[in-house]
Protein backbone atom coordinates (compact mmCIF):
# COMPACT_ATOMS: atom_id res chain seq x y z
CA UNK A 1 0.00 0.00 0.00
CA UNK A 2 1.52 3.33 -0.94
CA UNK A 3 1.30 6.49 1.38
CA UNK A 4 -2.14 7.90 1.67
CA UNK A 5 -2.77 11.18 -0.90
CA UNK A 6 -4.19 13.06 1.61
CA UNK A 7 -1.20 12.08 4.04
CA UNK A 8 1.13 13.18 1.29
CA UNK A 9 -0.98 16.44 0.51
CA UNK A 10 -0.62 17.19 4.32
CA UNK A 11 3.34 16.68 4.36
CA UNK A 12 3.42 19.19 1.35
CA UNK A 13 1.53 21.91 3.30
CA UNK A 14 3.75 21.20 6.59
CA UNK A 15 6.94 21.53 4.51
CA UNK A 16 6.03 24.18 2.42
CA UNK A 17 4.77 26.16 5.47
CA UNK A 18 7.99 25.50 6.88
CA UNK A 19 9.82 26.49 4.01
CA UNK A 20 8.46 30.08 4.07
CA UNK A 21 8.86 30.60 7.56
CA UNK A 22 12.70 29.84 6.79
CA UNK A 23 12.86 31.29 3.19
CA UNK A 24 10.88 34.71 3.47
CA UNK A 25 10.27 37.75 5.61
CA UNK A 26 6.53 36.77 5.42
CA UNK A 27 6.30 33.70 7.77
CA UNK A 28 8.57 36.00 10.35
CA UNK A 29 6.33 39.44 9.93
CA UNK A 30 2.84 37.11 10.19
CA UNK A 31 3.94 35.20 12.64
CA UNK A 32 3.28 31.74 11.24
CA UNK A 33 3.11 29.12 13.60
CA UNK A 34 1.69 25.10 12.94
CA UNK A 35 1.95 23.71 16.31
CA UNK A 36 2.15 19.64 16.07
CA UNK A 37 -0.49 18.97 17.73
CA UNK A 38 -2.35 20.85 15.15
CA UNK A 39 -1.11 19.12 12.25
CA UNK A 40 -1.35 15.56 14.36
CA UNK A 41 -4.95 16.37 14.42
CA UNK A 42 -5.15 17.25 10.63
CA UNK A 43 -3.10 14.14 9.78
CA UNK A 44 -5.11 11.79 11.69
CA UNK A 45 -8.46 13.22 9.45
CA UNK A 46 -6.12 13.05 6.20
CA UNK A 47 -5.76 8.99 7.27
CA UNK A 48 -9.77 8.99 7.87
CA UNK A 49 -10.09 10.44 4.47
CA UNK A 50 -7.52 8.87 2.40
CA UNK A 51 -8.77 7.21 -0.94
CA UNK A 52 -8.75 3.72 -1.46
CA UNK A 53 -5.76 2.32 -3.77
CA UNK A 54 -5.25 -1.60 -5.46
CA UNK A 55 -2.15 -2.85 -4.39
CA UNK A 56 0.07 -0.78 -6.52
CA UNK A 57 -0.53 2.40 -4.53
CA UNK A 58 -2.50 3.21 -7.18
CA UNK A 59 -5.74 5.70 -6.51
CA UNK A 60 -8.57 4.17 -8.15
CA UNK A 61 -10.76 6.73 -10.32
CA UNK A 62 -14.06 7.42 -10.57
CA UNK A 63 -16.53 5.02 -12.49
CA UNK A 64 -16.87 6.81 -15.33
CA UNK A 65 -13.16 6.94 -16.03
CA UNK A 66 -12.39 10.38 -15.16
CA UNK A 67 -11.10 12.14 -11.86
CA UNK A 68 -12.92 12.96 -8.79
CA UNK A 69 -11.50 16.70 -8.56
CA UNK A 70 -10.99 15.88 -4.52
CA UNK A 71 -8.69 13.40 -4.77
CA UNK A 72 -5.88 16.12 -6.88
CA UNK A 73 -3.44 17.29 -4.97
CA UNK A 74 -4.03 20.49 -5.51
CA UNK A 75 -7.81 20.59 -3.52
CA UNK A 76 -7.05 20.09 -0.01
CA UNK A 77 -9.29 22.70 1.02
CA UNK A 78 -12.50 20.63 -0.95
CA UNK A 79 -11.57 17.53 0.85
CA UNK A 80 -11.70 19.49 4.16
CA UNK A 81 -15.36 20.85 2.81
CA UNK A 82 -16.02 17.21 2.86
CA UNK A 83 -15.06 16.02 5.57
CA UNK A 84 -16.97 19.08 7.74
CA UNK A 85 -20.00 18.21 5.71
CA UNK A 86 -19.49 14.57 6.13
CA UNK A 87 -18.51 15.33 10.17
CA UNK A 88 -21.62 17.31 10.59
CA UNK A 89 -25.09 15.42 12.04
CA UNK A 90 -27.16 17.85 9.65
CA UNK A 91 -28.03 16.82 5.75
CA UNK A 92 -25.73 18.10 3.24
CA UNK A 93 -26.59 20.55 0.79
CA UNK A 94 -29.43 19.04 -1.69
CA UNK A 95 -27.97 20.56 -5.25
CA UNK A 96 -24.25 19.14 -4.80
CA UNK A 97 -22.17 20.37 -7.70
CA UNK A 98 -21.65 18.77 -10.93
CA UNK A 99 -18.44 16.77 -11.48
CA UNK A 100 -16.59 19.15 -14.02
CA UNK A 101 -15.36 17.79 -17.36
CA UNK A 102 -12.37 15.64 -18.01
CA UNK A 103 -8.86 17.87 -18.62
CA UNK A 104 -7.84 17.57 -22.27
CA UNK A 105 -4.22 19.13 -22.84
CA UNK A 106 -3.55 22.00 -25.71
CA UNK A 107 -0.47 21.01 -28.17
CA UNK A 108 2.65 22.92 -26.68
CA UNK A 109 1.90 25.43 -29.18
CA UNK A 110 -1.15 27.33 -30.83
CA UNK A 111 -1.45 27.43 -34.39
CA UNK A 112 -0.97 31.10 -35.71
CA UNK A 113 -4.27 31.63 -36.41
CA UNK A 114 -5.83 30.81 -32.87
CA UNK A 115 -2.65 32.83 -31.53
CA UNK A 116 -3.83 35.62 -33.67
CA UNK A 117 -7.65 35.66 -32.36
CA UNK A 118 -6.98 35.46 -28.91
CA UNK A 119 -4.34 38.39 -28.91
CA UNK A 120 -7.24 40.34 -30.41
CA UNK A 121 -9.57 39.52 -27.85
CA UNK A 122 -6.88 39.69 -25.01
CA UNK A 123 -6.42 43.26 -26.68
CA UNK A 124 -9.11 45.00 -25.35
CA UNK A 125 -10.56 46.42 -21.53
CA UNK A 126 -14.05 44.46 -22.77
CA UNK A 127 -12.58 40.75 -22.66
CA UNK A 128 -14.99 38.44 -21.34
CA UNK A 129 -13.70 35.35 -19.66
CA UNK A 130 -16.94 33.95 -19.27
CA UNK A 131 -17.86 34.13 -23.49
CA UNK A 132 -14.76 31.86 -24.21
CA UNK A 133 -14.37 28.29 -24.65
CA UNK A 134 -12.55 26.43 -21.84
CA UNK A 135 -9.50 25.49 -24.71
CA UNK A 136 -9.72 29.55 -25.19
CA UNK A 137 -9.44 30.40 -21.69
CA UNK A 138 -6.50 28.21 -21.03
CA UNK A 139 -4.84 29.56 -24.26
CA UNK A 140 -5.29 32.97 -23.22
CA UNK A 141 -3.46 32.42 -20.29
CA UNK A 142 -0.64 30.48 -21.92
CA UNK A 143 -0.25 33.56 -24.78
CA UNK A 144 -0.26 36.47 -22.13
CA UNK A 145 2.56 34.69 -19.98
CA UNK A 146 4.48 33.41 -22.99
CA UNK A 147 4.30 37.29 -25.10
CA UNK A 148 5.88 38.18 -21.82
CA UNK A 149 8.48 35.69 -22.18
CA UNK A 150 8.88 35.36 -25.88
CA UNK A 151 9.71 39.49 -26.32
CA UNK A 152 11.03 40.47 -22.91
CA UNK A 153 14.89 41.07 -24.07
CA UNK A 154 17.26 38.20 -22.93
CA UNK A 155 14.07 37.17 -20.35
CA UNK A 156 14.31 33.59 -21.68
CA UNK A 157 18.10 33.70 -20.79
CA UNK A 158 17.70 34.66 -17.49
CA UNK A 159 14.51 32.13 -16.13
CA UNK A 160 17.58 29.25 -17.86
CA UNK A 161 20.14 30.53 -15.76
CA UNK A 162 17.99 30.23 -12.66
CA UNK A 163 17.43 26.59 -13.69
CA UNK A 164 14.05 26.39 -15.60
CA UNK A 165 15.35 24.08 -18.44
CA UNK A 166 12.81 24.72 -21.57
CA UNK A 167 11.13 27.75 -20.06
CA UNK A 168 8.13 27.61 -22.32
CA UNK A 169 7.58 24.11 -22.13
CA UNK A 170 7.59 24.68 -18.73
CA UNK A 171 5.03 27.27 -18.90
CA UNK A 172 3.09 25.18 -21.21
CA UNK A 173 2.67 22.61 -18.45
CA UNK A 174 2.19 24.97 -15.82
CA UNK A 175 -0.92 26.48 -17.27
CA UNK A 176 -2.62 22.35 -18.32
CA UNK A 177 -1.62 22.04 -14.41
CA UNK A 178 -2.88 25.11 -13.19
CA UNK A 179 -6.15 24.92 -15.32
CA UNK A 180 -6.71 21.05 -13.40
CA UNK A 181 -5.94 23.10 -9.83
CA UNK A 182 -8.93 25.75 -9.94
CA UNK A 183 -12.95 24.44 -9.40
CA UNK A 184 -14.30 24.65 -12.56
CA UNK A 185 -17.78 24.18 -10.06
CA UNK A 186 -17.22 27.36 -8.27
CA UNK A 187 -19.26 29.87 -10.05
CA UNK A 188 -16.65 32.82 -9.52
CA UNK A 189 -13.12 31.92 -7.90
CA UNK A 190 -12.46 29.26 -11.24
CA UNK A 191 -10.01 29.03 -13.53
CA UNK A 192 -11.75 31.70 -15.81
CA UNK A 193 -11.58 34.48 -13.24
CA UNK A 194 -7.71 33.39 -12.56
CA UNK A 195 -7.66 34.24 -16.40
CA UNK A 196 -9.74 37.57 -16.29
CA UNK A 197 -7.04 38.32 -13.75
CA UNK A 198 -4.16 38.32 -15.58
CA UNK A 199 -5.69 39.92 -18.63
CA UNK A 200 -6.61 43.13 -16.56
CA UNK A 201 -3.18 43.10 -14.53
CA UNK A 202 -1.24 42.82 -18.17
CA UNK A 203 -3.64 45.62 -19.54
CA UNK A 204 -2.73 47.87 -16.48
CA UNK A 205 1.34 46.80 -16.56
CA UNK A 206 1.11 47.55 -20.85
CA UNK A 207 -0.04 50.81 -20.00
CA UNK A 208 2.92 51.52 -17.41
CA UNK A 209 5.51 50.50 -19.95
CA UNK A 210 6.62 47.37 -18.07
CA UNK A 211 4.88 44.76 -20.71
CA UNK A 212 4.70 44.15 -24.85
CA UNK A 213 1.47 45.89 -26.02
CA UNK A 214 -0.59 43.17 -27.49
CA UNK A 215 -1.41 45.24 -30.49
CA UNK A 216 2.39 45.58 -31.08
CA UNK A 217 3.23 41.89 -31.02
CA UNK A 218 -0.17 41.01 -33.26
CA UNK A 219 1.34 43.32 -35.75
CA UNK A 220 4.62 42.06 -35.09
CA UNK A 221 3.72 38.23 -35.64
CA UNK A 222 1.60 39.22 -39.00
CA UNK A 223 4.55 40.76 -40.59
CA UNK A 224 6.99 38.14 -41.24
CA UNK A 225 9.51 40.46 -42.11
CA UNK A 226 9.74 42.94 -38.75
CA UNK A 227 12.99 43.35 -37.33
CA UNK A 228 11.29 45.82 -34.30
CA UNK A 229 11.95 44.62 -30.55
CA UNK A 230 10.13 45.89 -27.82
CA UNK A 231 11.72 47.57 -25.12
CA UNK A 232 10.59 48.53 -21.54
CA UNK A 233 9.04 52.09 -21.42
CA UNK A 234 8.41 52.75 -17.72
CA UNK A 235 5.48 55.52 -17.35
CA UNK A 236 6.56 57.52 -14.02
CA UNK A 237 7.81 56.11 -10.86
CA UNK A 238 5.66 52.76 -10.57
CA UNK A 239 7.52 51.65 -13.74
CA UNK A 240 10.69 52.13 -12.37
CA UNK A 241 9.59 50.43 -9.00
CA UNK A 242 9.10 47.16 -10.74
CA UNK A 243 12.15 45.53 -12.96
CA UNK A 244 11.33 42.40 -15.21
CA UNK A 245 11.41 39.66 -13.05
CA UNK A 246 8.91 41.93 -10.17
CA UNK A 247 6.67 41.85 -13.01
CA UNK A 248 7.03 37.76 -14.37
CA UNK A 249 6.32 37.38 -10.28
CA UNK A 250 3.63 39.62 -10.14
CA UNK A 251 1.62 37.78 -13.68
CA UNK A 252 2.51 34.35 -12.07
CA UNK A 253 0.73 35.69 -8.80
CA UNK A 254 -2.39 36.35 -10.55
CA UNK A 255 -2.34 32.82 -12.06
CA UNK A 256 -2.30 31.18 -8.94
CA UNK A 257 -3.38 33.56 -6.29
CA UNK A 258 -6.89 31.11 -6.05
CA UNK A 259 -5.20 28.17 -6.98
CA UNK A 260 -6.97 25.24 -5.02
CA UNK A 261 -10.03 27.74 -3.95
CA UNK A 262 -13.08 25.76 -2.95
CA UNK A 263 -15.32 28.08 -3.29
CA UNK A 264 -15.76 29.62 0.29
CA UNK A 265 -14.74 32.25 1.96
CA UNK A 266 -12.29 32.10 4.98
CA UNK A 267 -15.41 32.89 7.56
CA UNK A 268 -17.15 29.43 6.62
CA UNK A 269 -13.64 27.55 6.91
CA UNK A 270 -13.04 29.65 10.74
CA UNK A 271 -16.98 28.58 11.84
CA UNK A 272 -16.56 25.06 10.29
CA UNK A 273 -13.49 24.30 12.78
CA UNK A 274 -12.04 23.12 9.52
CA UNK A 275 -8.36 21.43 9.81
CA UNK A 276 -6.77 24.05 7.21
CA UNK A 277 -7.80 27.02 9.98
CA UNK A 278 -5.66 25.09 12.23
CA UNK A 279 -2.88 25.29 9.81
CA UNK A 280 -3.29 28.85 9.38
CA UNK A 281 -4.45 30.33 12.81
CA UNK A 282 -3.85 33.67 12.54
CA UNK A 283 -5.93 34.68 9.73
CA UNK A 284 -5.69 35.04 5.38
CA UNK A 285 -5.82 30.96 5.49
CA UNK A 286 -6.99 30.07 1.69
CA UNK A 287 -4.84 33.50 0.66
CA UNK A 288 -1.83 31.36 2.40
CA UNK A 289 -2.82 28.06 1.28
CA UNK A 290 -3.06 29.33 -2.07
CA UNK A 291 0.25 30.88 -1.86
CA UNK A 292 1.42 27.57 -0.66
CA UNK A 293 -0.08 25.88 -2.90
CA UNK A 294 1.08 27.54 -6.00
CA UNK A 295 4.49 27.98 -4.54
CA UNK A 296 5.02 24.48 -4.35
CA UNK A 297 3.34 24.19 -7.65
CA UNK A 298 6.03 26.80 -9.89
CA UNK A 299 8.69 24.40 -7.45
CA UNK A 300 7.03 21.39 -9.56
CA UNK A 301 7.14 22.61 -12.84
CA UNK A 302 10.98 24.14 -13.54
CA UNK A 303 10.95 27.26 -11.79
CA UNK A 304 12.35 25.74 -7.91
CA UNK A 305 15.41 28.11 -8.76
CA UNK A 306 13.30 30.79 -9.16
CA UNK A 307 11.02 30.48 -6.10
CA UNK A 308 14.10 29.25 -3.92
CA UNK A 309 16.68 31.76 -5.18
CA UNK A 310 16.05 35.01 -6.66
CA UNK A 311 14.60 36.69 -2.80
CA UNK A 312 13.08 39.56 -4.98
CA UNK A 313 11.07 37.38 -6.82
CA UNK A 314 9.61 35.53 -4.22
CA UNK A 315 9.00 38.71 -2.30
CA UNK A 316 6.54 40.09 -4.68
CA UNK A 317 4.89 36.52 -5.19
CA UNK A 318 4.39 36.51 -1.49
CA UNK A 319 3.10 40.54 -1.28
CA UNK A 320 0.89 39.87 -4.66
CA UNK A 321 -1.06 36.59 -3.15
CA UNK A 322 -1.60 37.52 0.05
CA UNK A 323 -2.72 41.37 -1.10
CA UNK A 324 -5.90 39.54 -2.16
CA UNK A 325 -7.05 38.93 1.18
CA UNK A 326 -10.12 41.56 1.74
CA UNK A 327 -9.67 41.82 5.32
CA UNK A 328 -5.97 43.92 4.20
CA UNK A 329 -8.03 46.10 1.93
CA UNK A 330 -8.60 49.23 3.77
CA UNK A 331 -5.10 49.03 5.34
CA UNK A 332 -3.70 48.71 2.07
CA UNK A 333 -5.41 51.51 0.78
CA UNK A 334 -4.21 53.59 3.61
CA UNK A 335 -1.04 53.25 3.04
CA UNK A 336 -1.30 53.72 -0.78
CA UNK A 337 -2.96 57.12 0.23
CA UNK A 338 0.09 58.22 2.83
CA UNK A 339 2.35 57.00 -0.56
CA UNK A 340 0.24 59.27 -2.84
CA UNK A 341 1.21 62.38 -0.14
CA UNK A 342 4.97 61.39 -0.37
CA UNK A 343 5.19 61.20 -3.68
CA UNK A 344 3.50 64.64 -4.14
CA UNK A 345 6.10 66.45 -2.18
CA UNK A 346 9.23 64.36 -3.05
CA UNK A 347 10.15 64.14 -6.76
CA UNK A 348 12.30 61.19 -6.32
CA UNK A 349 13.08 58.89 -4.21
CA UNK A 350 15.79 58.44 -1.96
CA UNK A 351 18.74 56.30 -3.35
CA UNK A 352 20.56 56.14 -0.14
CA UNK A 353 17.13 54.61 1.51
CA UNK A 354 16.87 50.66 0.06
CA UNK A 355 13.86 49.59 2.59
CA UNK A 356 12.27 52.23 1.42
CA UNK A 357 12.07 51.68 -1.97
CA UNK A 358 11.38 47.99 -1.05
CA UNK A 359 8.56 49.03 1.04
CA UNK A 360 7.48 51.31 -1.67
CA UNK A 361 8.01 48.69 -4.40
CA UNK A 362 5.59 45.75 -2.44
CA UNK A 363 3.17 48.30 -1.83
CA UNK A 364 2.34 49.36 -5.53
CA UNK A 365 2.70 45.40 -5.66
CA UNK A 366 -0.51 44.69 -3.47
CA UNK A 367 -2.31 47.94 -5.26
CA UNK A 368 -1.84 46.77 -8.94
CA UNK A 369 -2.78 42.93 -7.79
CA UNK A 370 -5.53 44.21 -6.15
CA UNK A 371 -7.26 46.69 -8.38
CA UNK A 372 -6.98 43.73 -11.59
CA UNK A 373 -8.45 41.21 -8.45
CA UNK A 374 -11.58 43.32 -7.94
CA UNK A 375 -11.46 45.23 -11.46
CA UNK A 376 -15.02 43.66 -12.58
CA UNK A 377 -17.35 46.79 -11.93
CA UNK A 378 -14.48 48.64 -14.21
CA UNK A 379 -15.54 46.23 -17.02
CA UNK A 380 -18.54 47.08 -19.68
CA UNK A 381 -21.90 46.65 -18.14
CA UNK A 382 -22.57 43.27 -19.46
CA UNK A 383 -19.47 41.65 -18.38
CA UNK A 384 -19.58 43.27 -14.22
CA UNK A 385 -22.89 41.91 -14.26
CA UNK A 386 -21.90 38.47 -15.39
CA UNK A 387 -19.60 38.48 -12.51
CA UNK A 388 -21.90 39.62 -9.95
CA UNK A 389 -23.76 37.00 -10.84
CA UNK A 390 -21.53 34.61 -10.56
CA UNK A 391 -20.19 36.21 -7.31
CA UNK A 392 -24.08 35.81 -5.75
CA UNK A 393 -24.47 32.26 -6.94
CA UNK A 394 -21.23 31.53 -5.31
CA UNK A 395 -22.60 32.68 -1.84
CA UNK A 396 -25.88 31.62 -2.20
CA UNK A 397 -24.13 27.84 -2.49
CA UNK A 398 -22.40 28.76 0.42
CA UNK A 399 -25.59 30.19 2.43
CA UNK A 400 -27.59 26.66 1.53
CA UNK A 401 -24.22 25.15 2.97
CA UNK A 402 -24.02 27.26 6.31
CA UNK A 403 -27.47 26.78 7.02
CA UNK A 404 -27.44 22.84 6.28
CA UNK A 405 -24.62 22.58 8.65
CA UNK A 406 -26.21 25.18 11.28
CA UNK A 407 -23.66 27.71 11.34
CA UNK A 408 -23.25 31.73 10.75
CA UNK A 409 -24.89 32.95 7.54
CA UNK A 410 -21.01 34.96 6.51
CA UNK A 411 -21.84 35.91 3.55
CA UNK A 412 -24.32 38.44 1.45
CA UNK A 413 -27.70 36.38 0.51
CA UNK A 414 -28.88 38.04 -2.06
CA UNK A 415 -31.62 36.50 -4.52
CA UNK A 416 -29.47 36.82 -7.88
CA UNK A 417 -32.32 36.84 -10.05
CA UNK A 418 -33.64 40.14 -8.22
CA UNK A 419 -31.81 42.88 -10.13
CA UNK A 420 -32.54 45.72 -7.98
CA UNK A 421 -30.66 44.38 -4.79
CA UNK A 422 -28.19 43.48 -7.02
CA UNK A 423 -27.54 47.20 -8.16
CA UNK A 424 -27.41 48.39 -5.18
CA UNK A 425 -24.97 45.66 -4.11
CA UNK A 426 -22.82 46.75 -6.87
CA UNK A 427 -22.93 50.39 -6.41
CA UNK A 428 -22.13 49.89 -2.21
CA UNK A 429 -19.05 47.66 -2.91
CA UNK A 430 -17.86 49.69 -5.84
CA UNK A 431 -18.18 53.17 -4.01
CA UNK A 432 -16.85 51.66 -0.79
CA UNK A 433 -13.88 48.88 -2.13
CA UNK A 434 -12.83 49.68 -5.98
CA UNK A 435 -13.40 53.40 -6.63
CA UNK A 436 -10.94 54.48 -3.90
CA UNK A 437 -8.33 51.95 -4.71
CA UNK A 438 -8.26 53.26 -8.77
CA UNK A 439 -8.88 56.59 -7.78
CA UNK A 440 -5.52 56.40 -5.20
CA UNK A 441 -3.46 54.18 -8.04
CA UNK A 442 -4.74 56.87 -10.64
CA UNK A 443 -2.77 60.06 -8.22
CA UNK A 444 0.09 57.53 -7.67
CA UNK A 445 0.27 57.18 -11.92
CA UNK A 446 -1.73 59.65 -13.58
CA UNK A 447 -1.14 58.98 -17.48
CA UNK A 448 -1.00 55.58 -17.10
CA UNK A 449 -4.20 54.48 -14.92
CA UNK A 450 -6.38 57.67 -15.84
CA UNK A 451 -8.27 55.66 -18.09
CA UNK A 452 -9.10 52.22 -15.75
CA UNK A 453 -10.19 54.65 -13.17
CA UNK A 454 -12.65 56.94 -15.55
CA UNK A 455 -13.64 53.43 -16.44
CA UNK A 456 -14.64 52.75 -12.96
CA UNK A 457 -16.53 55.94 -12.55
CA UNK A 458 -18.79 54.79 -15.95
CA UNK A 459 -19.22 51.64 -14.17
CA UNK A 460 -20.57 53.16 -11.49
CA UNK A 461 -22.62 55.49 -12.74
CA UNK A 462 -24.09 52.77 -15.26
CA UNK A 463 -25.30 50.62 -12.02
CA UNK A 464 -26.44 53.51 -10.48
CA UNK A 465 -28.60 54.34 -14.15
CA UNK A 466 -29.73 50.82 -13.95
CA UNK A 467 -31.27 51.41 -10.32
CA UNK A 468 -32.87 54.41 -11.16
CA UNK A 469 -34.64 52.69 -14.15
CA UNK A 470 -35.97 49.80 -11.77
CA UNK A 471 -36.89 51.88 -9.58
CA UNK A 472 -39.00 54.06 -12.03
CA UNK A 473 -40.84 51.01 -13.33
CA UNK A 474 -41.78 50.44 -9.97
CA UNK A 475 -45.61 51.83 -9.19
CA UNK A 476 -46.12 54.06 -6.01
CA UNK A 477 -49.34 52.95 -4.62
CA UNK A 478 -52.23 55.21 -4.03
CA UNK A 479 -52.25 57.88 -1.42
CA UNK A 480 -53.99 56.58 1.25
CA UNK A 481 -56.63 59.26 3.90
CA UNK A 482 -53.80 60.15 6.41
CA UNK A 483 -55.21 59.09 9.94
CA UNK A 484 -52.51 61.68 11.37
CA UNK A 485 -51.04 64.76 9.94
CA UNK A 486 -47.77 63.07 9.07
CA UNK A 487 -46.83 59.28 9.01
CA UNK A 488 -44.33 58.43 11.46
CA UNK A 489 -40.66 58.09 9.79
CA UNK A 490 -39.48 54.57 9.34
CA UNK A 491 -36.58 54.72 11.99
CA UNK A 492 -32.67 54.61 10.19
CA UNK A 493 -31.72 51.24 10.97
CA UNK A 494 -34.95 49.64 9.14
CA UNK A 495 -35.08 49.63 5.40
CA UNK A 496 -35.97 52.64 3.27
CA UNK A 497 -38.94 53.32 2.05
CA UNK A 498 -38.73 52.37 -1.46
CA UNK A 499 -38.00 48.63 0.16
CA UNK A 500 -41.26 48.75 2.03
CA UNK A 501 -42.90 49.37 -1.38
CA UNK A 502 -40.84 46.59 -2.69
CA UNK A 503 -42.19 44.79 0.02
CA UNK A 504 -45.46 45.19 -0.81
CA UNK A 505 -45.20 45.01 -4.77
CA UNK A 506 -42.24 42.44 -5.23
CA UNK A 507 -44.13 41.17 -8.86
CA UNK A 508 -43.71 45.01 -10.17
CA UNK A 509 -40.12 44.61 -10.57
CA UNK A 510 -39.10 43.14 -14.11
CA UNK A 511 -36.64 40.22 -13.83
CA UNK A 512 -34.76 40.46 -17.28
CA UNK A 513 -33.75 43.92 -16.65
CA UNK A 514 -31.87 43.87 -20.46
CA UNK A 515 -34.48 45.93 -21.36
CA UNK A 516 -33.25 48.98 -18.79
CA UNK A 517 -29.38 48.39 -19.38
CA UNK A 518 -27.63 51.32 -21.21
CA UNK A 519 -25.55 50.58 -23.92
CA UNK A 520 -22.41 49.41 -23.04
CA UNK A 521 -19.16 52.03 -23.69
CA UNK A 522 -15.94 52.38 -22.09
CA UNK A 523 -13.49 54.88 -21.79
CA UNK A 524 -10.62 53.23 -23.46
CA UNK A 525 -10.25 50.08 -25.56
CA UNK A 526 -6.33 49.53 -24.89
Amino acid sequence: MGECQPAKQLGQIREAVEDIQRKSSFGASRNLQVPDKQLESVSSWTRSTATAEDETGDVEEAEDGSQDPTSSPWNFPNLILNEAASSSLQPRPSAPRSRPAPHINLPETLPSTSRSQLLRILDTWSFDANSLSPAEIRGSLHVLLAVYLEYTPGFTQKLAGLGAVGPEQCLQSLVDTLEVAYDQRNAYHNFRHAVDVVQALYTMLSHEGLVPPLAWVLQKESASNSADFWKRQPVGRIGSLLDEMSVWALLLAAAGHDVGHPGLTNAFMVNARTPIASVFPDGALLENFHLVTFTRMLREHGFEKMVDGDPAFRQVLVEAVLATDMARHFPIVEELNRLASKWATAPEDDPHNPDEHLAAKLLITAGLMKCADISNPSRPHHISLTWSSCLLNEWARQAALEADLRLPISVVTLDPADKRAQAKSQIGFTTLFVLPLFTVMEQLSPKAFQPFADNCRLGLKTWQQVLEQIDSRIPLPQPAVPTHPKPRPLHPSTTSSTDAILAQHPTDIPQDTSSLLPPDETIFSP
